[in-house]
């Protein structure tokens, strides 16, 4: 399968990189080229950034992947510009965001208020975050996949 990871040269990025990899997948890496890439077979790179994303079609039609695995979403309007970018292109989007892992440090370093603790992320919170278009499921949920109409 070829996969198109954005954002994928830290925080998780860099391990799903990698297990896409050793199972065989062709993977190419959109990033900003600030962090280097550590060097593994069937990883190439496009360096890129998140603002100009719609203005990469042609790069990304003539990559053609089937899957986008985006890994710096944190908002509705990148959501949008994300599946704008390649609707067309690739058959599915997975968007998966930290937001609720730095929401949580947000709290332990008295930042924001709310409850710590396992399991803090609320009802409200994730609805909030549905209704942006960021954030499906229930509150424990971390990935999301879209179908990108071809």
């Amino acid at each position: 399968m070829r996969v198109i990871a954005i954002g994928a040269t830290g925080f998780i990025g860099r391990d799903v990189v990698a297990k896409l990899a050793e199972a065989g997948h062709e993977v190419t890496v959109l990033h900003r080229g600030k962090t280097p890439l550590p060097a593994r077979r069937g990883v190439t790179e496009i360096h890129g950034e998140r603002s100009t994303i719609r203005e990469m079609r042609s790069e990304f039609r003539a990559w053609s992947p089937e899957v986008v695995v985006d890994m710096i979403l944190s908002s509705a309007a990148q959501a949008r510009a994300t599946l704008e970018a390649f609707r067309g292109i690739a058959r599915r989007v997975v968007a998966i965001s930290s937001g609720d892992v730095y929401r949580a440090m947000a709290v332990v370093h008295r930042l924001d208020s709310g409850p710590a603790g396992a399991g803090f992320i609320d009802r409200e919170f994730a609805i909030t975050n549905a209704d942006a278009g960021i954030y499906a499921g229930s509150p424990r949920r971390c990935a999301c996949c879209f179908s990108v109409d071809r």
